[in-house]
């Protein structure tokens, strides 16, 4: 009876143990891929409904607003331009960067779109109340990219509010501008941030929307082929994220950047894609966030969300979203010149803009 009591009671013995542990290992192993698959899917998801719901606050926000859009130093940031740094006779208490309320820099779309979804923020001038705001509005959920993870931005120009969370989104830039024929009054003749410099190969300037051309939503010809935000922060070409502060920063400060299209952007650069130049760190990763992401990848194995001035959001791959026609008005005068620091990446050059070469106007 002792002996049968016993039995019942038997344990595992090692060998068993061993190989239930194993079990479970090799179930782990082959359910863990399939688990991180599972949620970098559901990112992009979330990512892509932030994007969505961005686009939708800039409709309100140009319905509101005679069609204009957030995030221009022609439209939500012009009093910074009339009556501040870059005004030919700015008054004694001129916007600067110890005075900027309620919006942080001229292309500070953030601001004018988190009134739209009802957020509540910071909205003082100060440096110290401007930096709470860009905090606060960096973490806005709306405003926060899943797959970010914990990266951080330092200064580059401007105020310096501290190490800051990664920045997800970022505007296409020129379609924010105006050609230079018409400069807003009391507004000085070397701005970059509101215009271009009107003639492209005098003055150099590697885009120009066409005469006629002003940031309304209405503007937009082929709207459903025009990126308006998409993945990306300010980076320089493949260094760790920084932020430009200063109200009058030129190229989009912090919010704003003209395009993968350009070797000269910050925000989505390519130059690490074999055959395209450049060395060290490939700085998609801090832009196209929700492909295989491997260090020098090939073209397309990153991917990005984008949203468009329709309103519908798309995942491209980073050759994909390359093309110029996405990141700027139709009848736009760009430069075409394959390769080199400001210039279009080889592989954007060949599949997009070759034979052209010199002045082109964006003819869709």
């Amino acid at each position: 009876m002792r002996s049968q009591a016993r039995g019942k009671c038997r344990g595992f013995t090692l060998v068993e143990l061993l190989v239930v542990i194993g079990i479970i290992a090799l179930l782990i192993s082959i359910l863990l891929p399939s688990l991180a698959s599972a949620r970098r899917a559901a990112n992009t998801v979330k990512c892509a409904a932030n994007l969505r719901s961005i686009m939708q606050a800039q409709q309100i926000y140009a319905a509101q607003n005679r069609g204009f859009m957030a995030g221009s130093a022609n439209t939500s940031g012009l009093h910074f331009m009339t009556e501040g740094s870059f005004a030919i006779s700015p008054p004694a208490n001129a916007f600067s960067d110890t005075n900027a309320p309620a919006i942080t820099t001229m292309n500070d779309w953030q601001a004018p779109l988190a009134h739209i979804m009802g957020s509540k923020f910071e909205e003082g001038g100060t440096v110290a109340e401007r930096g709470k705001r860009v905090l606060q509005l960096l973490q806005y959920p709306t405003f926060v990219c899943p797959d970010t993870g914990d990266i951080l931005m330092t200064r580059f120009s401007g105020s310096d509010f501290g190490a800051l969370p990664f920045q997800s989104y970022n505007m296409a830039f020129v379609f924010t501008l105006i050609a230079n024929s018409t400069p807003p009054p009391n507004v000085s003749l070397g701005s970059h941030s509101n215009r271009t410099g009107g003639n492209v190969p005098a003055s150099g300037v590697a885009y120009d929307p066409p005469l006629g051309y002003s940031p309304r939503i209405s503007k937009i010809r082929n709207s459903s082929r025009k990126i308006a935000f998409a993945d990306g922060t300010r980076s320089t070409r493949g260094e760790p994220p920084t932020y430009d502060s200063s109200i009058s920063g030129g190229g989009g400060n912090m919010y704003a950047d003209q395009g993968s299209w350009s070797l000269a952007t910050r925000a989505w650069f390519r130059g690490q894609v074999p055959g395209n130049g450049s060395t060290g760190v490939d700085g998609r990763i801090f832009a196209y966030r929700h492909g295989k992401r491997n260090q020098g990848g090939v073209a397309d194995s990153f991917r990005m969300n984008c949203a468009f001035w329709d309103g519908h959001v798309e995942s491209l791959g980073d050759l994909e979203s390359s093309n110029p026609m996405m990141w700027m008005p139709v009848g736009t005068r760009y430069t075409a010149t394959r390769g080199g620091p400001n210039n279009i990446p080889p592989d954007t050059y060949d599949k997009f803009v070759a034979p052209q070469t010199g002045v082109v106007t964006m003819q869709q």
